[in-house]
């Protein structure tokens, strides 16, 4: 990294964190005028709770990374380092009529852009009635908001299930009617213990995270975003325990013409020292750094994540700023 002239530093902090994933995103309409509604739908009752949790985090910083301008909606929250997320669990044992009268219901209250669907994989013998109901619950969605676009797994299901879907043939793309796009999601935890990874990472990471990129790619292809992802350099400016550490997200852009040594600004995410990510602050970051700083975005910890206290963040903080001027 060149040399910093280490001019400003930024500590912001909110005043409240609840519906943080919401809050950050809508404040930018500068950046794509159109914020768009999410809503990730589970069927079944979760085989982990805790991964399928996982999984919604995961997507939230996937689309944030790619610079999507979003907020997901549903009845059902749970609470994660950003703060509350919504979504929409479907019970295992409702019936079909039920479930799609329960859909219609929500699709109509919340008016989602995209709905996700995440249809869980179900015993070869019952395929073809369970594709057959799906088809008609998805129908109806269709039918019931005229602007709601679906994403679904083409995987798992049978053929039967696509052609049953509105009529729709199922295709690498778009179907002609421009409503439904098929993902290769269908990744599950059965399927990942005969793969090696050759990294330390749990298996249920790697399925999280793998699912998680799969459902962002179709959102981005249905929202049509084609600008460049966010890359900042990522540096561990301190250990913590059970071999974790603490990182610096950095931004610069080493293609403009300053001078050797350049001014930074450094962002601290506010939550109330319980909640936030650095990811928070990488639409500023990436903006100071068109104009010729060096942006850098500081994760510590924070009590949901480790239980710590307001001092552990400021012990942090401290540490994160003697990183940066020994390392200017």
């Amino acid at each position: 990294m060149k040399k910093i002239l280490f001019l400003l530093l930024s500590f912001v902090l909110m005043s409240s964190y609840a519906s943080s994933a919401s809050v950050v995103v809508e404040s930018r309409e500068l950046y794509h005028p159109k914020n768009y509604s999410i809503m990730y739908m589970k069927d079944g009752e979760p085989v982990d709770k805790h991964a399928d949790q996982k999984l919604l985090y995961s997507l939230w910083k996937e689309l944030f990374i790619l610079d999507i301008q979003f907020k997901f909606v549903g009845p059902d929250i749970v609470d994660k380092r950003i703060g509350k997320m919504n979504y929409t669990q479907l019970s295992e044992d409702s019936k079909s009529c039920n479930k799609a009268e329960r859909l219609e219901k929500l699709v109509a209250e919340y008016q989602p852009d995209i709905v996700l669907l995440d249809i869980v994989k179900c015993d070869d013998t019952l395929k073809s009635d369970y594709s057959k109901s799906w088809a008609s619950v998805i129908t109806d969605i269709l039918q019931a908001n005229s602007n709601v676009k679906i994403i679904l797994p083409k995987t798992g299901l049978g053929s039967e299930y696509v052609s049953h879907i509105a009529g729709l043939p199922m295709t690498s793309g778009m179907p002609s009617n421009d409503r439904i796009l098929w993902v290769d999601s269908n990744i599950t935890f059965e399927s990942v213990h005969k793969k090696q990874f050759s990294d330390n990472k749990s298996n249920e990471t790697c399925v999280v995270g793998e699912k998680a990129k799969v459902w962002a790619d179709g959102i981005t292809r249905l929202v049509h975003k084609t600008t460049k992802a966010y890359t900042p350099q990522i540096y561990s400016y301190k250990a913590i325990a059970e071999g974790d550490s603490l990182t610096l997200h950095v931004f610069e852009n080493r293609k403009l013409k300053t001078a050797s040594v350049k001014p930074a600004i450094v962002f601290f995410f506010g939550g109330g020292w319980s909640y936030g990510t650095p990811l928070q602050f990488y639409r500023e970051c990436s903006y100071y750094a068109s104009k010729g700083y060096v942006a850098i975005a500081v994760d510590y910890r924070i009590n949901f994540l480790h239980h710590t206290t307001p001092f552990h963040s400021f012990d942090d903080a401290k540490d994160a700023i003697r990183w940066i001027k020994k390392h200017a």
